[in-house]
């Protein structure tokens, strides 16, 4: 009779012994493995995310030669600064002027009388008008600073929220975020307004959030903040 208790004993122990290791491996292991995958997946978001809404911009600064008219038309800038007609141009003040391209000429409506400006050019920008004013005085000009660097683009992450509806199976295979997660972000802007994706999800959900450099639709180079959330 002891015996047959013992075989009972030794069993219930190796069943509760069991039930431990079950035990432990849902509530410790399982969990600790899946944060290190959503880990892996959100520090990859970020190069990934650059990468799909960045872009280069230079910045070129020049001074002009006085003119009794706004109206300047600065010969072979275009070719000297090897740049395209999608550009942005603003003045000392920061406010954007009116301007055309024509062949390789730069032709500006200057608002003030103020010399300095900055030209700024990227392919994301826009194409400018090739129409001109006449008539419009050729002027000579100063080369000062020019320099390009990479940065976030405010259409780029509109143009991503979008394509997040439209093509979510895509965006996430190009994101490298995985077949069996789901994904959503959002992006605040310097002012704190935020654009992104809306989802509703009862499963854990694991955050990452960086800042990031951009450059707004007026070429404006501000600070904002992206927001991803992985589950």
């Amino acid at each position: 009779m002891k015996k047959g208790g013992t075989h009972v004993e030794v069993a219930l122990s190796f069943v509760i012994f069991i039930t431990f290791l079950v035990f432990v491996y849902y509530v410790l292991i399982v969990p600790l493995s899946e944060r290190e995958s959503k880990d892996f997946i959100l520090s990859d978001f970020k190069e990934n995310f650059m990468g799909l809404v960045s872009d280069d911009i230079t910045i070129i600064s020049i001074n002009t030669e006085s003119s009794p008219q706004n109206c300047v038309r600065l010969q072979n800038l275009m070719s000297a600064f090897n740049i395209t007609n999608k550009i942005i141009v603003k003045n000392n003040l920061g406010n954007s002027e009116q301007v055309y391209v024509l062949g390789s000429d730069l032709e500006i409506i200057k608002s003030n009388d103020n010399n300095f400006l900055k030209i700024y050019h990227s392919k994301t920008f826009d194409s400018v008008s090739d129409l001109g004013e006449t008539p419009c005085n050729q002027r000579t000009y100063e080369k000062g600073l020019k320099k390009t660097e990479s940065h976030v683009f405010e259409s780029k992450v509109i143009e991503l929220t979008e394509n997040y509806k439209a093509n979510y199976e895509s965006l996430k295979s190009n994101l490298d975020i995985g077949e069996v997660n789901g994904f959503g972000f959002s992006f605040t802007y310097a002012n704190g307004t935020t654009i992104g994706t809306s989802e509703n999800t009862t499963l854990s959900v694991y955050a990452y959030e960086f800042p990031v450099v951009y450059v707004s639709k007026k070429s404006e180079i501000l600070t904002g903040v992206v927001n991803v959330r992985v589950w």
